[in-house]
């Protein structure tokens, strides 16, 4: 018994001995080759160099920007032209400080809605996947020649991206697995009415409005269930309601993303500042299944205030109006639902309440926003929901520093003013107001030297004996 270990051990290495020598005697035929193989297989290895290859991207370069003016066949048009960079994605255009165009993916933009006479200030801002991100241009003033005759262009309005992409990028059959995918188009009206539907389910009306550039952008804000949907976007001239244009496309969700509807919850289940109380939308929405296009009723919201700032303290002035309604309007109460949504598409403010819309035209409403939104850009939404279609009206605000000159036309905060009058013009103040004190201080001396000098004079003072 004490044996049998020591034979096991034995074994082992006998089969061990056995394996080398095999393995060993298996090359006597061509010794040369086994080892000239070995050998040339260390030098390739010792001897070669591996070269990987790739290219490290940097931040966005910041944009130097051309511009010319262009009169031909009765049009006129300005061109923008700025380097290419391997570091940019794509490029926003600004025109007059508001959004003109964005995701640009050529270094080059014309601009085809300019009037003779005049002068526009452009910027372009290039993003990339680097830190910042971003980098703006300078801005550039580009005077359009007077001479140009120009022919009143028809009007027009196109949808353009689709999830921050170009269309063209698409191809004939758009294909996306976002389910609450976002939009921009361009109309060559300002502040024109956009009214938008998406077909499929669920079915979506909503009217928004574009900028004083005719940009505009929308995301819905209900998760789209898979399958094909057709999206129209009409724009309406806000000057004359029987001037409009429209286009449309049809796109496919094929893959719905986890997680979408619980965040979709989540964003209506907040609680209002004002009322604290939940506000939101049931889970189990059913939305209206027919062939009519048109809803019975739409929702419009116009912001009240003055070139739609809003400054701090101060209230967001709101209007709402229930227009074009239709037979299949019903004589109840629909729950209104009003949404403040921030720059990164949060919402961070949700309210409601039960109107007959069918017995109100419009509706006024002041909402308190000094302790929900800091300075920045945001959109006011506003919902109708009765069990079967969502209806909803959309428009833009700006939340300002509350200005310490307000004449109307013109405000000036404090930060613009100090902005404004730069470091120099301080200094120079502060200079004036050291020369103030010194002649004050001049003055003062001066005084007092006539008034001693007249005491001595009456016998109050006494000369000093030395």
């Amino acid at each position: 018994m004490n044996h049998k270990p020591n034979i096991m051990k034995l074994s082992y290495k006998n089969c061990f001995i056995a394996v080398f020598v095999f393995a060993f005697f298996s090359y006597i035929p061509t010794p040369f080759f086994g080892l000239s193989e070995i050998k040339n297989t260390f030098t390739a290895l010792a001897d070669d160099t591996i070269i990987i290859s790739g290219k490290v991207l940097g931040p966005p370069q910041k944009p130097v920007v051309t511009s010319k003016a262009i009169c031909a066949d009765k049009k006129l048009s300005i061109r923008l032209d700025w380097p290419t960079d391997e570091n940019s994605e794509s490029f926003d255009i600004k025109r007059n400080g508001e959004l003109l165009a964005t995701d640009i993916i050529n270094s080059d933009y014309e601009d085809n809605d300019v009037s003779s006479g005049i002068s526009n200030i452009y910027q372009v801002i290039a993003h990339g996947p680097m830190w910042p991100g971003i980098a703006a241009s300078d801005e550039i003033a580009v005077f359009t020649p007077t001479a140009c005759i120009i022919a009143k262009p028809p009007f027009t309005q196109e949808i353009r991206t689709l999830n921050n992409v170009p269309l063209e990028k698409y191809g004939n059959n758009p294909k996306i697995e976002e389910s609450r995918p976002s939009f921009s188009g361009k109309t060559n009206i300002p502040y024109a009415k956009v009214e938008i539907s998406v077909s499929g389910s669920p079915q979506i009306y909503q009217t928004i409005f574009a900028n004083v550039n005719g940009f505009w952008s929308w995301q819905s804000s209900e998760t789209l269930d898979l399958g094909e949907h057709t999206i129209i976007a009409a724009a309406i001239d806000p000057n004359d309601s029987n001037n409009s244009s429209s286009s449309s496309f049809t796109f496919t969700v094929y893959k719905e993303e986890s997680g979408n509807k619980d965040k979709e919850k989540d964003s209506h289940t907040k609680k209002s500042p004002s009322s604290g109380t939940p506000s939101s939308i049931p889970d189990e929405v059913e939305l209206l299944e027919k062939s009519s296009e048109n809803p019975p009723f739409q929702i419009t919201a116009i912001v009240g205030n003055f070139n739609h700032y809003v400054f701090l303290g101060e209230k967001l002035s709101l209007q709402v109006d229930f227009s074009k309604k239709t037979s299949e309007l019903e004589d109840k109460d629909y729950q209104i639902f009003y949404e403040i949504i921030n720059a990164r598409n949060e919402v961070i403010y949700v309210d409601s309440q039960y109107l007959n819309v069918l017995r109100t035209e419009t509706l006024n409403k002041k909402i308190p926003i000094s302790a929900l939104a800091s300075i920045g850009e945001y959109r006011i939404r506003v919902k109708a929901y009765d069990g079967k279609i969502l209806i909803a009206g959309e428009n833009f605000f700006s939340v300002k520093e509350l200005p310490l000159v307000n004449i109307g036309f013109c405000t000036l905060s404090l930060s613009q003013i100090i902005g404004s009058l730069g470091w120099a013009v301080i200094g120079i103040l502060l200079f004036f107001l050291f020369l103030l004190k010194r002649e004050y201080r001049k003055t003062d001396e001066e005084i007092y030297q006539v008034n001693e000098k007249y005491l001595k004079k009456d016998g109050f003072f006494s000369n000093k004996k030395k």
